[in-house]
């Protein structure tokens, strides 16, 4: 029986969801302003912080002078590259922090050739990769937002 898959389909597929999921999670929607206030501690720690720094150093000096309070750490995997790309840390007001990393030496970054693709990704081995760029995102871009065009 011939194959009905077509693999460019799945991967154009893949990519268009992977940037709708992007893009809902970063829409202002109507009630922005009430997520983004001035007073809103988390938000503020994120604008302070120069995530230009961190590029070039390990994951993990960024991860620990970020906020408390996150909600989730998650790896991410990157669409275009079929393997781990981002560690994403969020926060219960639609807040967080996207962590890029495009060279690997302490992980395996490739998917998992059986089952989920995540099963091989080990957040603390993430944790020691070096940074290739860092957005903070509340709503909207709220720091490194050079870099959003990155996000693949």
């Amino acid at each position: 029986m011939p194959q009905l898959r077509d693999p460019k389909f799945e991967l154009i597929m893949k990519k268009f969801m992977f940037i709708v999921c992007i893009l809902f999670i970063t829409n202002p929607g109507a009630n922005a302003q009430d997520s983004l206030t001035v007073n809103n501690p988390i938000v503020l720690q994120l604008q302070s912080l120069d995530l230009g720094q961190f590029t070039g150093h390990k994951v993990d000096s960024l991860v620990s002078l970020l906020p408390c309070g996150q909600t989730g750490t998650q790896i991410l995997g990157s669409i275009t590259m079929k393997r781990a790309g981002y560690l994403f840390v969020s926060y219960a007001t639609r807040t967080y922090v996207l962590i890029a990393v495009t060279s690997f030496t302490h992980m395996n970054p490739n998917y998992s050739p059986t089952g989920n693709p995540r099963q091989n990704w080990n957040i603390d081995q993430f944790k020691q990769e070096i940074i290739s760029f860092a957005i903070a995102f509340n709503g909207e871009c709220i720091n490194g937002c050079a870099n959003r065009m990155k996000i693949n």
